[in-house]
């Protein structure tokens, strides 16, 4: 008896729908997605073997970012309190800035600039102008010191906060480049210290700890205790 030949019949599958949910997903994606700022200064953190991680949750953070040339920058966790740190200094220094002006400063990452010279960079950032930047504030010569001021600004952020939150914690973090002169970090922390903070967190490029190190042994020793209990 002859064999029955099926008839084949081409299958095809309609993938529109499954194109149309990917569109969807990449399009809320995209929409949804907050890209970080880029810094408003480069450094390059030196190498540590510390394994401590930065402790940013439910906590007062204000960081202290220090260029290579050794110009110092106040930032703070995110836009509402940069614009609250503005505020703060637009009051107890009178610098006459504008809501555009102080609107421009709550978008910067870090802020950085002689008191005489707020107005005008603001002013060059809400105009686009090309090639401006910050100079840093100034530390190195006690008679222009302004960190200070930077530093009692930020107590009504840090107090506005702490009204939602009574276990709020204040940390410093201090993030300098490695050819950073050691001399503007340790004035920054003087003048921490003058304000009644004592304690510092140094931002530093994790690395592994040199073998044949005290240190290393000591992890080494740790571990094994772990794996035997």
């Amino acid at each position: 008896m002859p064999k029955m030949k099926m008839h084949r019949k081409s299958t095809s599958i309609d993938m529109t729908a499954m194109c149309d949910v990917a569109f969807l997903l990449l399009s809320f994606f995209i929409f949804t997605a907050k890209f970080k700022k880029s810094e408003e200064v480069a450094i390059v953190t030196p190498p540590s073997v510390s394994t401590d991680s930065l402790a940013i949750t439910n906590k007062f953070n204000v960081y202290m970012n220090i260029s290579p040339e050794g110009n110092v920058l106040v930032g703070m966790e995110n836009d509402s309190m940069m614009e609250e740190l503005g505020k703060s200094l637009n009051t107890t220094r009178s610098l006459g800035l504008t809501d555009l002006e102080l609107d421009a400063f709550s978008k910067k990452t870090s802020m950085g600039v002689p008191f005489k010279d707020i107005k005008t960079y603001l002013t060059g950032v809400n105009n686009k102008e090309v090639g401006i930047t910050q100079t840093g504030i100034p530390v190195k010569d006690t008679a222009l010191a302004e960190l200070g001021f930077w530093i009692d600004a930020t107590a009504p952020v840090f107090n506005k906060g702490k009204e939602k939150n009574d276990q709020l914690a204040y940390n410093i973090f201090i993030k300098a480049d490695k050819k950073t002169p050691y001399q503007v970090v340790e004035r920054v922390m003087q003048e921490f210290v003058k304000k009644g903070f004592d304690q510092f967190k140094l931002v530093t490029t994790p690395m592994d700890v040199p073998i044949g190190t005290p240190l290393y042994d000591k992890n080494k020793a740790e571990r094994n205790a772990t794996k035997k209990g």
